[in-house]
């Protein structure tokens, strides 16, 4: 289905696994047919970069504009936190999905896999912490952050703090979240630098809060804001680009040519037929075409939507399940 196939590349150690056992494939295409700047490129690009810009800013305050689901996003982060000596401090919900993944990990049998980008500092203690930022009215859940964090030997960022320790701070917040709701009236010493780590706002409700960001920005005189995209004024057009030759976003989705590998290797030697079922992809003709030239009959492309025939589940050119 939707494959990561990022970083540890265990994907294929799975597909290996399961070569030549699946009666359907359900493959996802998300970059076949892509134009997105960064392909080709991984999350260790994305730690590198990031890294020479945290490298190069001096006292600046650095704030991540980082993915709420993205873990290993937020591991690149503290491994470049923990390279500038920096300390790094997560919005609330980065902090809760830090905070119970932790849990997890403990409470998983000996051996079990997945957890390797789990954070490796508890709340609060030593180089993480959460980013409590001003409230008139928090929510039950912020305060048991608050709280937790303030037991341990760093304590929380409050507002106050973040104001006199600028340049020893990485603080993360959401794609969702408004800069003057999270920074307005901080004191800004030398300077803050917003590094957007996100994927492209396609979504126009995503646009306006880019816009709105970027006027606060505007407003605020000492903040710049460094991505590899382009914003046309506010919700206006996205255009995808490098940061030099750095990225500072890789969504992990297979290339086109990762793509026929994995597919190749879960087909297995000498099996004819297999339906492959094509999706998350905006390009599913081409994706098609590209798997039945290479592996010829060995798989049966699905990639249109036609209507779903109960009766005879593979033999239409496509699924339509209406979900209502």
């Amino acid at each position: 289905g939707d494959w990561n196939v990022d970083r540890s590349r265990k994907v294929f150690e799975v597909a290996k696994k399961l070569s030549g056992r699946p009666d359907v494939i359900v493959m996802e295409a998300t970059n076949t047919g892509s134009e997105k700047a960064y392909l080709g490129k991984n999350e260790s690009d994305v730690r590198d970069t990031f890294m020479e810009l945290v490298k190069e800013s001096d006292n600046e305050l650095i704030v991540s504009v980082a993915p709420i689901n993205n873990l290993t996003r937020l591991r690149s982060i503290m491994e470049v936190a923990e390279a500038t000596g920096r300390k790094l401090a997560l919005s609330f919900p980065h902090s809760e999905l830090a905070l119970q993944l932790a849990a997890a990990k403990k409470l998983a049998p000996t051996g079990a896999e997945g957890f390797e980008d789990v954070l490796p500092y508890d709340i609060g203690n030593d180089r993480l912490t959460v980013w409590a930022k001003q409230m008139t009215s928090p929510r039950t859940f912020h305060k048991a952050l608050i709280e937790i964090a303030n037991r341990g030997n760093l304590g929380a960022l409050t507002h106050e703090r973040l104001s006199r320790e600028n340049g020893k701070w990485i603080v993360v917040v959401s794609p969702f979240d408004v800069l003057e709701d999270q920074f307005d009236g901080l004191r800004i010493n030398t300077g803050m630098k917003v590094v957007w780590m996100a994927s492209f706002p396609f979504d126009q409700d995503q646009r306006y809060f880019i816009g709105a960001n970027n006027e606060w920005m505007r407003r605020s005189k000492r903040v710049k804001f460094v991505a590899d995209m382009e914003v046309e004024g506010q919700g206006g057009r996205i255009k995808s680009m490098l940061h030099g030759t750095g990225v500072l976003h890789v969504s992990g989705h297979a290339t086109a040519e990762e793509m026929v590998a994995i597919t190749d290797i879960l087909v297995g030697r000498d099996r004819k037929n297999i339906p492959v079922i094509i999706n998350h992809t905006e390009n599913p003709e081409e994706a098609g075409r590209l798997l039945s030239s290479r592996l010829g009959d060995r798989v049966k492309v699905i990639s249109r939507l036609d209507r779903y025939d109960p009766t005879d589940p593979i033999a239409h050119p496509g699924f339509y399940f209406p979900l209502i």
